[in-house]
């Protein structure tokens, strides 16, 4: 809900929020529905449990925009995020994909540390451990000549796809 609400108050207001359920039991579904299956800015939809890749790939299959932010569940994103990443992309038209800081916070809400920062991208950087962290933000159309994310791997699916990513 949380996640929701704060990208729903991005300073950045051009934005579809979509939100794809694998599968989960705990009421979430419901409770999305609930409170934002009304809203015509958020997409929602659901099926059996088929992996990270294939959830990713049914969010993003909801939405239409040209740019997408990806965001796991547990994310909060800063009120100004969308718009600094989407800046970005104007300064640099020809990059695929942007990336922002975070900060790690506990369920409690308090600041655990900062995270990992590498400001400056480079492929061989990548190459050596996932430095595309949330927030993140890549082309419709780069994510579509890719195929998305691979359904077929269980794990490092975001890695695999920003790996593939860079040899654009």
């Amino acid at each position: 809900e949380s996640t929701i609400n704060v990208g729903l108050n991005q300073s950045y207001q051009n934005i579809e929020i979509c939100i794809h359920d694998d599968g989960s039991n705990d009421g979430s579904l419901q409770l999305v529905r609930t409170l934002f299956g009304d809203n015509q800015n958020i997409h929602i939809s659901s099926s059996e449990n088929r992996g990270i890749g294939s959830a990713s790939n049914q969010a993003i299959g909801l939405g239409k925009g040209e740019l997408i932010l990806q965001l796991d569940a547990d994310d909060i994103l800063h009120p100004n995020a969308t718009e600094s990443l989407v800046k970005q992309f104007a300064l640099n038209p020809s990059s695929v994909c942007c990336y922002g800081n975070f900060i790690r916070i506990g369920e409690d809400g308090k600041k655990i540390d900062d995270g990992w920062e590498n400001p400056i991208y480079t492929r061989e950087r990548l190459l050596r451990s996932m430095i595309v962290h949330h927030p993140r933000m890549f082309r419709r159309d780069a994510f579509e000549q890719l195929g998305g994310f691979d359904e077929n791997l269980v794990n490092a699916v975001d890695y695999d796809f920003f790996l593939r990513l860079s040899l654009l």
